[in-house]
């Protein structure tokens, strides 16, 4: 009992057999042979069942019987061809466990195969680690795969040691590279003088010059879309991006750090970019690295020390990016680092906003890249590799491999799994929170604030920038307020356009900004699509309101003082709007006191409205005419004044151009004198 897998495959005479070197040969017909051929009890005197009637071995036992193939074919069909079952291969990624169950049950079946597997995955671990200690399960871990045995002699040295103890028949026709280990005396002394130095117990006086290169790749976008500036533009905000994050990385590495543009816009720099394995160039506005020098302890830089200092660097780096993202400073930064000459608008670069993505560390002792991708269906990344460790079955037929991560991405993993396969920390496209009814960046919570995590590659699609999302995912929110919000910018005033106050209880049109600017016309910010906005006051009242004057609902949407009149039919009179503003934004507004009081004081004549309203007259003698006092019994001159005049005559008097013409309308008087007031 061990946990190496190396040893798992034996014989029923306990003979430790070659493993299987891939998935395919552990489930179909190499795993089927291995069973059959070892495992499979053959002769009934060694069977432990009990048979029951019309049951015996002879009609049990099925040791004999060929493998079929047709699951085997199925699958692997699958697997070189994902449009042969596009869902089926979406779903499984090149799992073959799932692949199997949705072949013989459904996509359900398939589902519940990924998650069952996960499961098993977990117990193992719990298992390993229960049985064995932690250095057994460490050792496991890296203990190289058994390379099976070749029946023809190698051409090449082997990559690994052999097992076995017994001397070769013939002597080696070169010398050896390292001294041989005997395991009896030599019969003969050795003539050739030994050039490995023999070990010491005393330590190295020298100290290590071994020297190891960190480069840890990232990417940022920001809200100007600076892929449509000039190409010196561009060369202008690339430069300030490096400064900017020389500028974050100072008080971790004192200006050790070089900092390397990789791509604009997905323009590369002339070299292939560590990054282009995990980040899609059309996805992100620039690309960069970040490398770090460091003396190691040992020269092969594969100490636990040289490990630690690799990974605190390539922590620092993540952290101090990612914690200026989030907190604005990187942004700061980046202004500041931009020319005023450079063409951007001030207000736009006042208001950006930077998002973006830190990938893994690469190291010079990991080697260069094969520039060969495969699909990883061994780890479930989701993504190709391009380590050089891909299985011997896709070594011999190049019908897995290709020569750049997009290609093996779009064979592989097509469609809903393309972007995930391009961008394993994230492609920096916009999809929905629901949630929070904005849009979100496809990366890692940590990488800045307007990052949601990784998009979901079955439910959520990507856009190019925040507005396109909130257009088509989240269509009932106005899509200006959407973009700012996603975006997080503090900057976002409205449109300044003006829209119906109805929406939030106005009786008038008020404009698209934010009330705690100060300015009275504001009605808060649009929120919702279905609100019209208006460019004028005027507009909005005309289409709005159209019971209130034009002119009325203008200036009260304007807050300016309106210098006409409008009438009080319960008192009697008429105001002055800029001296007492009518709360009715029904009535009808004149342009003279005068006019106000003809038509909306009807009931009164003309002096008596104005006089009552706090106006004098233009004219004040009255017509000098005749009319009946009914109350006095007299006929009066309407004019203002003593006897005969009785006051300005009312607009429903008949007036007459003489006191005897009046006089007739009372004949009890015997002449005009005692008909007259006096």
């Amino acid at each position: 009992l061990n946990p190496s897998r190396n040893d798992d495959w034996r014989a029923s005479d306990g003979a430790i057999l070659s493993p299987p070197v891939d998935d395919m040969e552990r489930m179909f017909s190499t795993a089927y042979n291995y069973c059959t051929q070892n495992w499979c009890v053959q002769d009934s005197s060694e069977s432990l069942f009990v048979y029951g009637t019309d049951e015996s071995f002879e009609n049990i036992n099925k040791c004999d019987e060929p493998f079929s193939s047709e699951l085997e074919d199925a699958v692997a069909e699958i697997v070189a061809d994902s449009s042969v079952n596009p869902d089926l291969s979406n779903i499984c990624q090149g799992n073959l466990v799932c692949l199997v169950d949705g072949l013989c049950g459904d996509i359900e079946d398939a589902q519940a195969a990924l998650e069952n597997e996960q499961s098993i995955i977990e117990t193992q671990v719990e298992v390993k680690t229960s049985l064995f200690s932690p250095e057994e399960v460490e050792a496991e871990a890296q203990e190289p795969e058994t390379i099976p045995e070749s029946p023809e002699p190698s051409l090449a040295p082997s990559s690994t040691p052999s097992k076995s103890f017994e001397p070769t028949l013939t002597p080696s026709g070169h010398s050896s590279l390292s001294p041989s280990v005997s395991l009896t005396p030599s019969e003969s002394s050795d003539n050739i003088p030994v050039t490995v130095p023999s070990p010491t117990d005393a330590p190295v006086a020298q100290p290590s010059t071994g020297k190891q290169s960190v480069t840890i790749p990232g990417s940022i976008s920001t809200s100007v879309d600076i892929c449509v500036l000039s190409q010196n533009v561009r060369e202008q905000f690339s430069n300030a991006v490096v400064q900017a994050i020389s500028g974050v990385l100072l008080s971790s590495f004192n200006n050790n750090s070089i900092v390397k543009i990789a791509s604009v816009c997905g323009v590369g720099s002339g070299r292939r970019s560590l990054s282009s394995r995990n980040l899609q160039t059309q996805s992100w506005q620039i690309e960069y690295e970040v490398t770090q020098t460091f003396t190691c302890e040992v020269a092969s830089c594969s100490s636990p020390a040289d490990a630690a200092r690799l990974s605190t660097i390539a922590n620092q780096v993540s952290t101090s990016v990612n914690d200026s993202l989030t907190s604005g400073q990187f942004a700061v930064m980046l202004r500041a680092n931009i020319s005023p000459s450079s063409g951007i608008n001030q207000t736009i670069l006042d208001c950006l906003v930077v998002w973006g993505t830190i990938s893994e560390a690469r190291t010079e002792v990991d080697g260069p890249r094969t520039g060969v991708f495969y699909p990883d269906w061994q780890y479930q990344s989701g993504t190709c590799l391009e380590d050089g460790n891909e299985p011997l079955y896709m070594k011999k037929n190049d019908v897995w491999l290709f020569s750049s991560l997009e290609g093996c991405c779009s064979r592989f993993y097509s469609g809903w799994n393309f972007n995930k396969c391009m961008n394993v920390r994230g492609s920096g496209l916009w999809f929905v929170d629901h949630m929070n009814e904005k849009c979100v960046t496809d990366c890692k919570d940590e990488n800045g604030g307007t990052c949601g995590g990784l998009a979901n590659p079955l439910s959520d699609r990507l856009y190019s920038d925040p507005k396109s999302c909130c257009e088509s995912e989240l269509a009932y929110r106005f899509k200006d307020l959407c973009e700012a919000e996603s975006l997080q910018s503090n900057c976002y005033a409205g449109t300044g356009k003006f829209y119906s106050g109805g929406v939030g209880g106005g009786e008038y049109c008020v404009r698209d900004c934010d009330p705690a600017s100060g300015d009275s016309t504001c009605g808060g910010l649009v929120e919702e699509s279905y609100v019209m906005l208006h460019d004028s006051a005027e507009a909005c009242c005309r289409a709005e309101y159209q019971w209130i004057d034009v002119e009325l609902c203008t200036v009260r949407s304007n807050q300016i003082r309106l210098k006409k009149y409008w009438p009080d039919k319960t008192n009697s009179k008429c105001y002055k709007d800029s001296e007492n503003p009518t709360v009715d934004l029904s009535v009808q507004i004149f342009d003279t006191a005068s006019e106000c009081c003809k038509v909306g004081i009807f009931w009164l004549s003309e002096n008596e409205c104005l006089s009552a309203s706090g106006v004098t007259p233009e004219v004040t003698a009255g017509s000098s005419k005749f009319y009946v006092d009914w109350e006095r019994m007299k006929c009066v001159k309407d004019c203002d004044g003593a006897a005969p005049c009785g006051g300005f005559a009312h607009w429903w008097e008949y007036l007459y151009g003489s006191a005897s013409a009046c006089c007739v309308k009372l004949p009890q008087y015997d002449s005009v004198e005692e008909c007259v007031f006096a």
